[in-house]
């Protein structure tokens, strides 16, 4: 199972990560999700200032896209309330905020820290070990998938350690964070992969 050859490189590669707490992404972190935990329902305004905030780690501001704010709105509370989505509702966010996957990956994580990683070309690169082109990345069947394999992960006995580890090497993260934070840094050093972004 594809979880099993993802939780062997884990085990082999998170002990070799450094984190620089001080880096202004790892002191935004748990602010944003601070932010979210705060909005008991997501509005029209907390979603903006959300938006936003999560666009500030993204090279493009953020640009809301045609669609309709209610039924955004509705997916996005759905999300937060339950911490799952289908094939659907994850494509019209993507289409919504920007045409962004990353982004949207971004802001699905701030609402539900437990149950969606963070998606990126760094990540890609580390969990398919081949060049993150747009068109890899920016595939919603292929974070669904990614998704399910980190929960998969996150659930196995061996996994604690790594949880403990992130904790004790920056502060409290959710293991799927902790999980995707390892694939975040160890897929910046697989560059002998190609030019992916």
């Amino acid at each position: 199972m594809f979880e099993n050859v993802i939780l062997k490189r884990i085990l082999k590669d998170y002990t070799s990560v450094r984190f620089d707490r001080n880096s202004s992404y790892h002191l935004s972190y748990p602010e944003f999700l601070k932010y979210f935990k705060n909005c008991h329902l997501i509005d029209k305004h907390s979603l903006t200032i959300g938006l936003h905030f999560t666009y500030g780690w993204m090279p493009t501001v953020f640009d809301f896209r045609t669609g309709d704010m209610e039924s955004i709105l509705s997916i996005v509370n759905k999300v937060r309330n339950q911490g799952w989505i289908n094939f659907s509702d994850a494509s019209a966010l993507k289409k919504y905020f920007n045409g962004s996957l990353v982004g949207t990956s971004k802001l699905l994580h701030f609402l539900s820290p437990e149950a969606f990683p963070i998606w990126d070309s760094r990540v890609y690169r580390y969990v398919y070990e081949e060049s993150p082109h747009f068109y890899r990345v920016d595939n919603v069947e292929r974070y669904l998938e990614y998704s399910e394999v980190c929960r998969a992960v996150t659930k196995h006995s061996d996994f604690v350690m790594v949880h403990n580890y992130v904790i004790s090497e920056l502060y409290s993260v959710s293991p799927i964070r902790a999980l995707e934070l390892i694939m975040y840094e160890k897929g910046a050093r697989h560059s002998q992969l190609g030019n992916g972004t």
